[in-house]
């Protein structure tokens, strides 16, 4: 067998590729409905321009996508584990609708159980927010808004589904470690959902905006920020992902806490977390996340350029 033609730059070129591929999946899609997995934001305002102007939502890079498509990987190991633990998982991805207020979604699974079909939604989580939510209602009074949203998508499912208790199956990213977070149907909490619902659609019929939402606070985690609140342009990038904004949250207390045991295993994290935020922030002299900003810029070292970043 010939050996061929090797190639120097071997490792540069499959990073280059890697890359690549990253950049394909960074797309917007059209969303004409209300999806299950937003009705449970808070801001009714917000929603109303998911609906009409999916396509002006903030753009992001291929470093945030590789975030967004590590989720989703863990989201199958979580199925793939729960079978392989024994468990019947059925009605993977099946799509719904509720017709009358125009919510769509799908399902991750079902667990079926003594006769009993457990709607379920996996969701993977650093460990810094893994740590903090142990009930719904933890997540129903989350300091990231995007953990508000989980109880609606669950209890829409449950509604549809005329069940009484469902489950969210979180997985910790960094060690595996699961907590299984059983849910019922809340139907005051739900009541209020559609309510807003059917608010959105008015306006989307209407052609018009409900008020801003008095707390401002969540706007720092809104992919409509840049035409909701056009003040906010001054030349400063705002990421607006929840994900980065654990990240940023987890790298803070992870410096804070290194004077306890285990330094090692944080400092690792540590370096793991600013190579992610270096390829988010890349060529961004700075950038808001959250309540925080990082401040970048290149530096030579052996006679190449690195991206630095300090947060602040």
């Amino acid at each position: 067998m010939s050996e061929g033609v090797y190639r120097t730059d071997m490792a540069q070129f499959i990073f280059d590729k890697y890359v690549e591929r990253a950049k394909k999946d960074v797309q917007v899609y059209p969303c004409h409905t209300n999806r299950a997995s937003s009705i449970g934001h808070p801001c009714s305002r917000f929603l109303v321009l998911s609906r009409v102007a999916w396509d002006k939502v903030a753009p992001y890079d291929w470093g945030l996508q590789l975030i967004f498509r590590e989720g989703n990987n863990q989201e199958k190991a979580i199925i793939r584990d729960l079978e392989e633990a024994g468990f019947n998982v059925i009605e993977q991805q099946r799509a719904f609708m509720m017709k009358d207020l125009n919510i769509s979604g799908h399902i991750d699974g079902k667990i079926l159980l003594d006769g009993y079909a457990y709607p379920f939604d996996a969701k993977s989580m650093s460990p810094f927010v893994f740590g903090s939510v142990k009930t719904m209602d933890d997540m129903l009074h989350h300091k990231y808004v995007h953990l508000r949203k989980y109880p609606a998508q669950i209890m829409t499912y449950l509604l549809l589904d005329e069940k009484e208790t469902g489950l969210f199956i979180l997985k910790n990213k960094t060690n595996g470690m699961i907590r299984p977070v059983q849910v019922f149907l809340d139907y005051q909490y739900m009541d209020g959902i559609l309510k807003k619902v059917e608010i959105v659609n008015q306006h989307v019929t209407a052609g018009t905006l409900p008020e801003h939402h008095p707390d401002r606070s969540i706007c720092e985690d809104c992919n409509f920020a840049h035409i909701c609140l056009p003040d906010k342009g001054s030349g400063v990038h705002f990421q607006e992902a929840g994900s980065v904004i654990e990240l940023v949250d987890e790298f803070i207390a992870l410096k804070k806490d290194l004077e306890t045991a285990d330094v090692k295993t944080k400092t690792k994290r540590i370096d793991e977390i600013k190579d992610l935020l270096k390829t988010i922030t890349e060529d961004k002299p700075l950038t808001a996340v959250g309540e925080y900003l990082i401040f970048g810029k290149w530096v030579e070292r052996s006679g190449k350029k690195h991206w630095q970043i300090e947060i602040k």
